[in-house]
């Protein structure tokens, strides 16, 4: 199972979304919970360019349908550890 950190740029990305995502925190937690049981949180999408970074499309359960991939999270994946390097919302929540 691989150890799951959580980069200081995506922790200041986290705090900037807290004020408006409330429960945020513990949707990240899930899906760190996820992925250090080594079960895939969601379909992961190469970076074009970057060897071993990922992006995952991240639901917010209390937004309802309304929340199905809201999130995107980046991660490097370098096997027994991946590391979450941001955190932002997906470009059609955009308002």
């Amino acid at each position: 199972m691989p150890l799951v950190r959580r980069s200081a740029p995506f922790e200041s990305d986290l705090a900037a979304l807290r004020m408006r995502y409330a429960d945020l925190e513990s949707v990240v937690d899930d899906f760190c919970g996820t992925l250090a049981l080594g079960l895939p949180a969601s379909t992961p999408t190469a970076v074009p360019g970057n060897p071993s970074v990922y992006a995952h499309r991240v639901d917010y359960p209390p937004f309802g349908a309304g929340g199905k991939g809201r999130f995107i999270v980046t991660l490097l994946d370098r096997g027994a550890e991946l590391e979450l390097l941001t955190l932002a919302v997906a470009a059609k929540y955009l308002d």
